[in-house]
């Protein structure tokens, strides 16, 4: 190493152990804040659903639409607050019914 060289130390946030300066919150506890904020305002538990439907091409979105409650869930229960899980299956999409008077 060279004289007046600066040595940068990468610093690596742990989410269980440390909290990060607000201004680098992971997106998830964004939302979870938000919606402890919600709950408290109605004095409820949060309720975090998220599901799937058998309709259509399958793609990651597909499986987004199940995780980012998920994780979002997984955020609230962290802090401690009471929350719920919901995965729901959607089967009643029209195109999967056609009208028998078509």
């Amino acid at each position: 190493m060279e004289k007046n060289q600066k040595v940068v130390k990468h610093e690596r946030h742990h989410p269980r152990t440390e909290k990060k300066p607000d201004t680098e919150l992971f997106w998830a506890d964004q939302l979870a804040d938000e919606v402890i904020k919600l709950a408290k305002k109605h004095n409820c538990a949060a309720n975090c659903a998220g599901g799937a439907s058998p309709s259509g091409t399958k793609h990651i979105g597909n499986l987004f639409d199940a995780m980012k409650p998920w994780v979002v869930y997984k955020a609230i229960k962290r802090r401690n607050f009471p929350a719920h899980f919901i995965h729901y299956y959607n089967d009643l999409d029209p195109q999967d019914h056609p009208n028998e008077d078509s």
